[in-house]
């Protein structure tokens, strides 16, 4: 079975929801059907180890594959993978705990609980409790500016990395779900001020040593765990398809925000983590209550099914599934499991991106969901993720990753996403079904009349035809300007030291220049200015309004001197007002709001 493209696990990332209840494999022969669902997918796999578990029991294990395909180093139950985003999982249990503890509230305002040096640089509008930031509505966008770190870079606490990184915050909490990786490093950093440690330290003490994990690292550079610091970069990591295997090296990145997605150890200890969330009471909870409480539904969707709980994600096709999934530079993880029958499976692999193992073990184990089709509204358009950058110098992200175009088909309530290969059907209600026809499907919720589409980590808005053709326009237009000023300036400096007996002056020139200058400020203010205070604001309209009097005046000398060369001046006035467009809508957008 052929794996997914990279470029399709982008978006399968993004998109998970409900469905009814059917069942899968057989438990009785799970090594050998296991061990089968490999075999068809071995062509595409570099290394895999999986485990299913019910009720804290594993029922089967398997590890298969090369950790490092060079010299034929096989996986083993302690070769290093990395968590990513599953670290997150820690941050919620660490939270719960001192909800146990009577320490916190999660219906609290944060800042109750941050040192007052710290809440003081913090800056966002609206208040926001502990839940807000488990539940994915804290309202900030996503972090665009450095929180990964090579080899041999120096980290910053990460204090200080909170606050240099701090995104803006653009919705009120509680009114648009988007995931983002920086409340949860600020989560965990209540934790810190709360119980007096480092988090990791924490998360060692409180939550991998009742567990006997004692080949797992947190922090940032793994220097909490000499066995995976010495190991890690033994394991490579891979992009396999059937067609084609290519080596990524050891991959390793130290993640600065490191609560957020830098855990990394061996598959046994991965393993016996995911376990003990199918336990009534896991071992790191004092009362049973208290994990009752992290599992019941935090937020819904919109239909009234359960979305987010306490943190923990769902997936759903044939049972509501609740956990985790993590992608890094070079590694992929998944625990998932089934609250109701305790079943479930935890999975790592050395290949970003990986999808077939680790949401295509969700249909191996549990079966697929509804097929029926029914007509219903058109879904078509291009959907873009609210966990993006909405506002600021790096907006137009929003136009490039996390879009999702939806196309028509010629049968009534079906569609396509041509870049992912996958089809669309409508159910009924506001639910529509997605499936990649390699086994993964899965509900997305559609909200008023399909302009918001609702998954497990974010909302995604449908884009408007006049907002799609302005903000591609604005960028190409941008790109074409700054071409052609440094362009026609060469050109323009060439043809004048040939004529020497042309007058030095140039007015034509000289509105050029001053146009390709003005552009330039433009965007150096776009590019490095995070946000605008009434300073930099009254500064921006200084120099448009001085440039714009300079070059409009010229041209006006043109004209009443019939000198020739007015087209560089109308050129020149055309310019700069693409520019101001361009930085009003990508860094100033809404500003009036």
């Amino acid at each position: 079975m052929k794996k997914l493209s990279m470029f399709t696990a982008l978006f399968l990332a993004l998109f998970f929801v409900l469905s009814p209840l059917v069942y899968g494999a057989d438990l009785d022969n799970l090594d050998q059907d296991l061990a089968a669902f490999i075999d068809e997918r071995k062509e595409g796999t570099a290394s895999v180890s999986i485990g299913i578990f019910k009720e804290g029991q594993v029922l089967s294990k398997i590890q298969y594959g090369y950790i490092d395909q060079e010299n034929k180093i096989p996986t083993k139950e302690d070769s290093i993978y990395e968590w990513g985003s599953v670290s997150k999982v820690l941050v919620w249990i660490a939270l719960m705990q001192l909800e146990e503890e009577g320490k916190i509230d999660l219906n609290e305002d944060i800042k109750t609980y941050l040192p007052a040096d710290f809440s003081q640089q913090l800056n966002y509008p609206y208040p926001l409790t502990i839940l807000d930031l488990m539940n994915l509505q804290s309202g900030f966008q996503e972090v665009g500016l450095k929180v990964e770190f090579e080899e041999g870079e120096e980290i910053p606490s990460l204090k200080d990395l909170l606050l240099a990184s701090q995104p803006q915050q653009i919705f009120k909490p509680k009114t648009v779900l988007a995931y983002n990786n920086w409340t949860p490093a600020l989560a965990a950093f209540i934790v810190e001020t709360i119980s007096g440690q480092d988090f990791y330290a924490y998360v060692q003490d409180r939550i991998f040593a009742p567990l006997g994990m004692e080949h797992t690292a947190l922090a940032a550079n793994w220097i909490d765990n000499d066995f995976v610091k010495t190991n890690r970069p033994k394991s490579k990591s891979y992009y396999y398809t059937q067609d084609s295997h290519e080596s990524l090296g050891p991959s390793i990145l130290h993640i600065g925000l490191y609560p957020a997605g830098a855990a990394a150890g061996s598959f046994e200890d991965f393993l016996s983590f995911a376990r003990e969330l199918s336990l009534d009471q896991p071992r790191f909870f004092k009362n049973p209550q208290t994990y009752e409480k992290m599992l019941e539904a935090s937020v819904s969707f919109s239909d009234g099914q359960p979305r987010i709980h306490h943190g923990l994600l769902s997936i759903d096709d044939a049972r509501h599934l609740v956990g985790h999934s993590g992608n890094t530079q070079g590694f992929t993880s998944a625990l998932w499991f089934d609250p109701e029958t305790k079943l479930g499976y935890a999975v790592m692999t050395n290949e970003p991106g990986e999808t077939a193992y680790n949401y295509g073990l969700a249909q191996f184990l549990f079966g697929s969901g509804d097929k029926h089709v029914e007509g219903g509204e058109n879904l078509a358009g291009l959907y873009t993720s609210q966990r993006t950058i909405n506002q600021g110098p790096l907006r137009f992200i929003r136009y490039l990753s996390g879009v999702l175009p939806i196309s028509s088909t010629e049968d009534a309530g079906v569609f396509k996403v041509p870049l992912a290969g996958m089809t669309v059907s409508y159910q009924g209600g506001q639910r529509y079904r997605f499936d990649n026809g390699n086994g993964l499907a899965y509900q997305v919720v559609a909200k008023d009349h399909g302009r918001v589409l609702e998954n497990f980590t974010t909302d995604s808005l449908s884009l408007g035809t006049f907002e799609i053709i302005l903000a591609y326009g604005l960028v190409l237009a941008a790109v074409f300007i700054l071409l052609a000023f440094f362009i026609r300036l060469i050109f323009r400096l060439i043809s004048k030291l040939r004529k020497k007996r042309d007058r030095i002056f140039d007015p034509g020139l000289f509105s050029h220049l001053a146009a390709g200058i003005i552009s330039l400020v433009f965007v150096y203010l776009w590019l490095l200015t995070s946000d605008y205070s009434k300073g930099k604001m009254v500064i921006v309209a200084i120099i448009s309004i001085l440039g714009s009097m300079f070059i409009v005046g010229n041209f006006i000398s043109h004209l009443s001197k019939k000198i020739q060369g007015q087209d560089n001046s109308l050129q020149a006035v055309s310019w700069q007002l693409v520019m101001v467009i361009f930085v009003i809508f990508f860094d100033l957008y809404k500003f009036w709001s």
